[in-house]
């Protein structure tokens, strides 16, 4: 364990030394030209990616080319928790993120995990649009980022290479989850075993009987294949599947106000687009799936009921955001916007 951590530490630094200085540094001529880093974990036909690549174009053309994104796509620049410390230490300017490492560092952010609080996919695209969003969001100041937005990859689901019928048959099935407390806990109250597996691992462990089952959304299940070990494909729309955009705190401080209006606008069209793709595309996945001969069985929202329940129960207290998501989720439902 001792060697993992020292491991760990000397990959943030060596490569925080390879890739610069420090923003400060790389700014301090405010016209000079300048390329700013971003890291995903997706590879480049994801939509993320793309949506990174789409960024940079605009920021490149509206800058005549002052200010350009280089990308770092399928983890190239280490896992999340690695590109997280990059971004604090301001050897990274920019990443997009699944909820994990926030929601085991802030607990403002398991109100994402909050069981059925969207109904679908374009109903999650308004929820990750309600205000009180952006005050989960802003949350990541407290370790060292600045948030700039949301996108989102549709809704999760789950993908079974055993029968599943009804709730009892996810029991003791080894269900691949991201490492984060509150997905975790959950899947506990459902009855099955999670277990944490890189996505980059995990066609090979599903493959090979390593896991049984996922927490998955229909993109992933489509792109990487899982679907070809699959016995059964679980449409549950059980959460939604947000991306958090955000930059390192450090970097954005050597921004003129002007170039952070700049990023933030250009960004903040790129993550529209982004919700409003998933809004329409996630049955499009789903359907291609069907195509393709996947057992796609649909479920509704009172399947998951009781460990819902028991879920919400059990992290309520801990953070105000669970009630206030909920709450504006039901307002855009009623056309009432909270």
């Amino acid at each position: 364990m001792l060697r993992q951590k020292i491991c760990r530490r000397q990959f943030g630094l060596s490569l925080a030394a390879t890739l610069a200085a420090g923003p400060l540094a790389r700014a301090q001529a405010s016209d000079a030209p300048r390329t700013l880093r971003v890291g995903l974990i997706t590879p480049p036909p994801h939509n993320w990616t793309r949506s990174a690549a789409a960024f940079g174009e605009a920021l490149a053309e509206a800058t005549d080319g002052r200010l350009s994104l280089s990308i770092f796509p399928s983890g190239q620049l280490g896992n999340e928790s690695q590109m997280l410390q990059l971004l604090q230490i301001g050897a990274l300017d920019f990443g997009f993120f699944t909820t994990s490492q926030f929601a085991n560092r802030l607990n403002a952010f398991a109100a994402f995990y909050t069981p059925y609080v969207a109904t679908d996919a374009t109903h999650a695209a308004a929820v990750l649009q309600a205000p009180v969003t952006r005050d989960i969001l802003a949350d990541v100041e407290r370790i060292g980022l600045h948030g700039l937005g949301f996108g989102m990859a549709g809704m999760r689901q789950i993908v079974s290479s055993r029968q599943v019928d009804i709730i009892r048959d996810l029991k003791g099935l080894k269900t691949r989850v991201v490492p984060d407390a509150p997905l975790t806990d959950f899947w506990r109250l459902v009855g099955a075993a999670p277990s944490p597996i890189p996505l980059s691992s995990l066609y090979d462990a599903f493959a090979n009987g390593q896991i049984d089952a996922m927490h998955i959304d229909f993109e992933n299940t489509l792109r990487l294949k899982f679907y070809a070990h699959a016995r059964d494909v679980l449409h549950t729309d059980h959460m939604i599947f947000p991306m958090v955009a955000v930059a390192s705190r450090r970097s954005w401080q050597s921004f003129s106000t002007a170039d952070q209006g700049l990023i933030k606008s250009l960004l903040d069209k790129e993550l529209a687009a982004l919700r409003g793709l998933y809004a329409d595309a996630d049955l499009q996945f789903r359907d291609e799936l069907i195509t393709l001969g996947a057992n796609v069985k649909r479920f509704e929202a009172g399947w998951m009921a009781e460990a819902a329940e028991a879920w919400e129960e059990r992290w309520a207290p801990r953070t105000p955001f669970i009630a206030a998501l909920k709450a504006a989720a039901e307002g855009l439902r009623t056309g009432e916007a909270t």
